[in-house]
């Protein structure tokens, strides 16, 4: 059985018991964004979502993760005078705050997007200070404890760490290093600590945490400053490894989904949707978007996305041109703010004040109003998770809708 076969027969295997699960960022480590063992909201209850409860965040939060009974949501912001890193955990049912731990610091703050890996959550945090230490105060991987929060183990080795991923194996993340201070790919067991082998990143340096790596049937992508990076998930035999080939995307890369079993890899630059080779690197179609787009969700053989005011699907195998129209398209009434995601036949995609659902025909399901613009959403155990952020300083808040009850 592969690795993302095995992830998500133990997601299977919990949700009987815990109601459901959404462990990583974009679902699975091939970040197809599609709940693909979500069966109770389907389009029938799905039509029938209200608002169930909703909780206050700091200022900027990360995508939710759900674990069973449990969602579990990093954010950064401000309190008083210092800059906050804040993790905390809350029954889906109804909100209440099951634990909170918090990180303080001075001068800017910067977290991590947490995962989980095996049956920890993994995620981080970056104080700069450059008052008082030029490179600031790091952690990462912080290894918690997802039943109290507890701090199980962390390690000061990197800035610019983005959100693991795990692999079923092994643990992948992209990051910036210390020492020495170079762009790489770190691909480290699950013990935290541990480094099987690094890769060489091209780029720019930036402290600011880069998208995870997509990763799926051996490979690994790293969509990150203007590339897409190839690398074998089993490394070259040495500590550190050049990459299978790169890609100059001239612009930065949005979004990098790998869905597993199929001959591309899929990247969001600029304007456009990319199709590339993932044995080759090169660029198989493209699809004109008319607006940059938050992401991409992959459900069965249509490639789902959203850029500016337009909601559209394409084939996952391209159209036998080198640039493709969509197969199907919706106006959406303001711009998309939030990657989609899909489960059980519904597709959602955030955009300024709602989350609209349709199903895999682009018919509307529903559309449900939401405080400012959503960023980040997930569905699991027959409930759909929205982190929201808003003008003014507010806060971003967590939202979360459940079928009404008949």
């Amino acid at each position: 059985m592969g690795r993302t076969l095995r992830l998500l027969a133990g997601c299977a295997l919990a949700s009987v018991s815990l109601s459901g699960c959404w462990l990583q960022v974009g679902y699975d480590a091939g970040h197809t964004r599609n709940n693909a063992i979500e069966t109770a909201l389907d389009a029938r209850a799905a039509g029938s979502l209200t608002e169930a409860w909703s909780a206050d965040l700091l200022a900027r939060a990360g995508e939710p993760l759900v674990k069973g009974n449990r969602v579990f949501v990093v954010s950064g912001g401000t309190e008083g005078y210092s800059v906050v890193t804040q993790a905390k955990a809350f029954a889906a049912a109804d909100g209440d705050e099951a634990w909170e731990r918090e990180w303080y610091g001075a001068g800017s703050a910067l977290f991590w997007q947490p995962s989980f890996v095996g049956d920890e959550l993994w995620t981080g945090y970056f104080m700069i200070d450059f008052t008082y230490r030029p490179y600031g105060s790091f952690a990462g991987p912080v290894r918690l404890n997802p039943a109290d929060g507890s701090v199980l183990g962390s390690s000061q080795e990197a800035a610019g760490l983005s959100a693991p991923v795990d692999t079923g194996d092994l643990v992948v993340q992209s990051r910036v290093s210390i020492s020495p201070l170079a762009r790489q790919l770190a691909v480290r067991d699950k013990s935290g600590s541990g480094i099987s082998w690094i890769g060489t990143l091209p780029g720019d340096l930036s402290l600011l945490p880069g998208s995870p790596p997509a990763v799926s049937d051996g490979r690994i992508f790293v969509g990150d400053s203007h590339f897409l990076t190839a690398f074998p998930l089993a490394g070259c035999g040495v500590a550190t490894c050049d990459p299978l080939w790169t890609l100059d995307l001239g612009t930065g890369a949005t979004a990098t989904v790998a869905p597993p079993g199929s001959p591309s890899v899929f990247v969001t630059r600029g304007n456009d949707l990319l199709a590339v080779d993932r044995a080759t690197g090169t660029i198989s179609w493209t699809a004109p978007l008319g607006a940059a787009a938050p992401g991409l969700a992959v459900v069965g053989d249509d490639v789902f996305v959203g850029a500016g005011t337009t909601f559209a699907k394409y084939p996952l195998g391209g159209c036998g041109a080198a640039t493709c129209q969509p197969t199907a398209r919706v106006d959406v009434p303001t711009a998309v703010s939030a990657a989609p995601v899909a489960a059980a036949g519904v597709v959602y995609v955030g955009k300024a004040g709602a989350v609209q659902a349709f199903d895999t025909d682009l018919e509307p399901v529903v559309s449900l109003e939401v405080p400012g613009s959503p960023t980040s959403l997930a569905v699991a155990g027959g409930r759909l998770f929205v982190i929201t952020a808003q003008d003014g300083g507010l806060p971003a808040k967590l939202v979360a809708f459940a079928p009404r009850a008949d």
